[in-house]
């Protein structure tokens, strides 16, 4: 892949459905956390490295242990009420990457959420 890759994502792309924001973990450290958790597991991990021509991105999040997502086509399911409305961010990044030819894993273990993109 050229050094250049993640410059060729089309606008539509960043502008309509941004990665950012699109995780379901985005906003949750702060708010599924809670007191109970205390502040230090109100954090967002995010990385991102280039190496050998392969950019990586890994966001961890922190989730309340008691409330375990639950995945389905490798990808978590969305805990609102109005399924009809909600749970197409996820989608849509996997669509995204996949896209421009790479991959996304997510998995969530021990009140951690993982979320994995290689292009």
């Amino acid at each position: 892949m050229p050094s250049w890759r993640v410059q060729l994502l089309r606008n539509s792309d960043i502008l309509r459905r941004p990665l950012r924001g699109r995780a379901p973990g985005a906003g949750g450290a702060a708010a599924g956390a809670g007191p109970a958790h205390g502040a230090s597991r109100r954090s967002i991990s995010l990385v991102v490295r280039r190496v050998m021509g392969v950019t990586s991105v890994s966001v961890e999040d922190y989730y309340s242990p008691t409330a375990q997502p639950s995945f389905e086509d490798g990808l978590p399911q969305t805990t609102k009420a109005d399924k009809a409305n909600h749970g197409f961010g996820m989608r849509s990044m996997r669509a995204i990457v996949e896209r421009y030819g790479g991959t996304l894993v997510a998995r969530a273990e021990d009140g951690v959420f993982h979320l994995d993109i290689m292009l």
